[in-house]
Parts: C-alpha cells; sequence; structure tokens
C-alpha cells in the first residue's frame, strides 16, 4: 500500500494523497485565515506524466488541480468545513470558482467576478425544520451595492415557488426591506418585518431562527418571535399584521414542504459581475439546522393590537381592549386565560376567509362570556377549529387593570 502523502502548491494548497498516487478521492486545503477545508469528489484524476511526488513544473501542477478541484465541485460533491456538524455543497458554481472556498468557519466570502446566485445547501432535507443562524445581515445599499437578495433558511429546489421558509432582503425604493417569507405550489406570502428587526441589525451580529412546523412557520431573530405565517386552506394569501408590532401575522394558501434543505444565498442584479470581493458575517461556524417537533406547544402572551403593550398590567381608561391576534389552525388544545379587576364583556373573535372577524360561539347566545366577573380567571377553551383568534374585553367601570392575558397552545 502506497504511504498517505501531502503537497502543497504554489497556491497555498495543501492536497493529501488518498492511496492511489494518481487519484484523489479525499483532498484537503488550507485557505485564508487558517481554516481547513475538505472537498469529498467522485475523485480528482492527476493526469499521468503529473504524478505527485515527482512534480518538476509547480504551476502547472497547480493549474491541472484547480481544473480538476473545479470539475469535481461542479458534480454535486460534498462541501464541508473542519469542526461543522453538517456538511454543504456547491450548488451554483460558476466560471469564475476558485480553489479557495466561499463559506468558511469565518464567514461567507462572494469571489469577485460572480454572478448569478452563489448559494449552499444542507446535503440533505430535513423533516419538520428548524435553523438557527447567528451573523450581520448584508446591507445591499451601502456596503454591497452589487447584490439584489440575500435568503436564509429553507429552500425545497431551485426556484422559491417549489417551496421555501426563509428571511430574505431585498432594496426597495431605495430602503433595505426585510421579509419573512413562505413559498410553495408556485406562489409566496411574505409579511414585510423590516421595522421589528433590531436597530442595529445591519451592523452588529444577531440571532436569526426559522421553524417549519406542521401548521405554520415562526421567525425569529435573538429568541424573540418577529412573525407567524399559518399553513391554511384559505384560498388567497392574507397579511392581517405586518412591520409593526409585536409580530406579523399571516395566512397563506402557499404551503411549504415539511422537509427542505437549508440554505444561505445571496443573488446579484441581473447581468451584473461583481467587481470586489464581499465578506458576508454568516460563517458556516455559526449555522445549524435540525428536525423539529411538527407541533410543538407554544404560550402566547396577550398583546394589545400591533404594540408591544401587553394585556398583564395594561390599564384601560376608556373604551375596549383588542388583542394582537395569535395562531389557532392546527393545534388540537387552545386555551385562552385572563383576569381583570372589573367586571365587563369577554369576547374571543376569530378571522374568517371573508376577512371578518367574528365573535366564536361558545353557546346559543353567541358570545363567549359576555359575563365576566371582576377578578375571576377565566379559563376558555376553544374547541372547534379556527385560524386565527384574539381577545377583546370591554369593562363595564374605569380604569381596568388587566391581570392575566395568555394563550396556551398544543
Amino acid at each position: 500500500m502506497t504511504d498517505k502523502k501531502s503537497y502543497r502548491t504554489k497556491d497555498g494548497a495543501l492536497v493529501e494523497e488518498n492511496g492511489n498516487p494518481n487519484r484523489l478521492g479525499h483532498t484537503t486545503f488550507v485557505v485564508s485565515r487558517g481554516t481547513v477545508v475538505h472537498v469529498e469528489a467522485p475523485t480528482i484524476e492527476i493526469p499521468p506524466g503529473l504524478v505527485p511526488g515527482d512534480v518538476t513544473n509547480p504551476t502547472e501542477m497547480s493549474e491541472t488541480l484547480r481544473e480538476e478541484v473545479h470539475r469535481a465541485l461542479t458534480a454535486s460533491v460534498y462541501f464541508h468545513t473542519d469542526e461543522d456538524v453538517e456538511r454543504f455543497f456547491r450548488t451554483v458554481p460558476t466560471a469564475f470558482t476558485p480553489i479557495t472556498p466561499v463559506w468558511t468557519l469565518d464567514n461567507f466570502t462572494i469571489p469577485a467576478l460572480s454572478t448569478g446566485h452563489p448559494q449552499y445547501r444542507s446535503r440533505r432535507g430535513y423533516m419538520y425544520p428548524q435553523m438557527l443562524a447567528r451573523g450581520t445581515w448584508p446591507d445591499h445599499i451601502n456596503t454591497y451595492p452589487d447584490l439584489l437578495n440575500f435568503f436564509l433558511g429553507f429552500e425545497g429546489g431551485p426556484f422559491i415557488g417549489y417551496g421555501a421558509a426563509l428571511f430574505y432582503s431585498t432594496e426597495v425604493a431605495g430602503a433595505l426591506r426585510l421579509y419573512a417569507g413562505v413559498a410553495g405550489q408556485g406562489g409566496r406570502t411574505r409579511p414585510i418585518i423590516t421595522n421589528l428587526a433590531p436597530a442595529d441589525w445591519l451592523t452588529a451580529k444577531h440571532y436569526y431562527s426559522v421553524n417549519v412546523n406542521r401548521n405554520n412557520v415562526e421567525f425569529y431573530i435573538d429568541g424573540v418571535l418577529k412573525a407567524i405565517l399559518v399553513s391554511s386552506p384559505f384560498i388567497n394569501d392574507t397579511v392581517v399584521s405586518q412591520n409593526a408590532q409585536p409580530y406579523a401575522v399571516a395566512i397563506t394558501p402557499h404551503v411549504p414542504p415539511v422537509a427542505m434543505p437549508g440554505l444561505i444565498e445571496v443573488s446579484f442584479t441581473t447581468g451584473v459581475i461583481s467587481t470586489t470581493e464581499y465578506i458576508i458575517d454568516f460563517p458556516a461556524s455559526h449555522y445549524r439546522v435540525w428536525e423539529g417537533d411538527p407541533c410543538p406547544p407554544r404560550l402566547y402572551r396577550l398583546y394589545e393590537w400591533e404594540t408591544e403593550n401587553l394585556f398583564v398590567g395594561k390599564t384601560i381608561a376608556a373604551g375596549s381592549l383588542t388583542s394582537h391576534p395569535f395562531p389557532l389552525f392546527g393545534y388540537t388544545g387552545k386555551t385562552v386565560y385572563f383576569r381583570a379587576n372589573q367586571a365587563g364583556d369577554f369576547d374571543i373573535e376569530i378571522l374568517l376567509e371573508t376577512g371578518n372577524w367574528v365573535i366564536y360561539a361558545a353557546d346559543a347566545g353567541g358570545s363567549t362570556n359576555s359575563n365576566y366577573v371582576a377578578n375571576d380567571l377565566e379559563t376558555f377553551t376553544i374547541g372547534a377549529e379556527a385560524v386565527l383568534g384574539r381577545v377583546v374585553f370591554d369593562p363595564d367601570a374605569y380604569p381596568c387593570v388587566v391581570a392575566e392575558g395568555e394563550v396556551i397552545l398544543r
């Protein structure tokens, strides 16, 4: 058996021979910042007369390896870095692909002369996938002017209409806009969440998370819910609330697949070839995907409609108090808890496909509970199916202080 040998080319690439002196099945490259990258290719052929260990022309050796590695990278090879849990492969090779990898433990580097849609996907799809990534969102306008979009999440195919669940951004009227998008069956729903992003989202690192559940898709930033898109049989997609606190709410008929690979992608404006190298702060070392619970139980605290004001501790000085919507579709257990120091009319309303909010009729009277007793803990279980719900409370006297307000879903 031939001893395993390694060679460093003129470009700084360290090549490890895998037993056969004319065939490399596993190649290792040492690149900038000391990152070690492994490429598992179908095989990298070393032409006769250019056998490792007997190299008389280093430049020729380097160029030959470059061509062979590029050929291997374009053949659906698996791409990964040291310490990575998952392996990723290059899906959109270009004529300008160098040996140096694009996605490393340090950052996501887009080489100069790139065009189209440089991207990486996880090796396989994940059932009810969850993604967590940490990084600084790229500023298309001031730092990366050639970029059209940046995508982070899941995608089921080469076109978003085949299925997707992801954060993505684009420039609209001279400003950068952030979306929480889902897609499937050729369509998409994408509420705007720019105003829900942290103030320093373009200059500081944050955690971005996407959870694809059986009945909805959740989007979190730094562990805080920013959007909930409910998968439902509604004929048309309906954005109920967007770009307003505490989280965006939408109903989508474009249900994404329950199994999708992870994705990180940039896209350039059509016809544009980048003139400089772009270094985006979303490294492979801070990108993770795994399988989740099809329908994880949730606790939703009740907020006043499109504000960050919680029901708990809210003082009602006049009129009624309406909550921000919460999802109901697909949960077998749906319980609302409420308590206030004044009696009044307590109603749960549900959204119908007509776009109308109507009182959920729990009895022949047509009301959930029109006679709430002051200081009682109202515990109401919603037995019928509904897509979205909200709470409306109209006290009999003022001021009224709300002590409890939450929804348990399972």
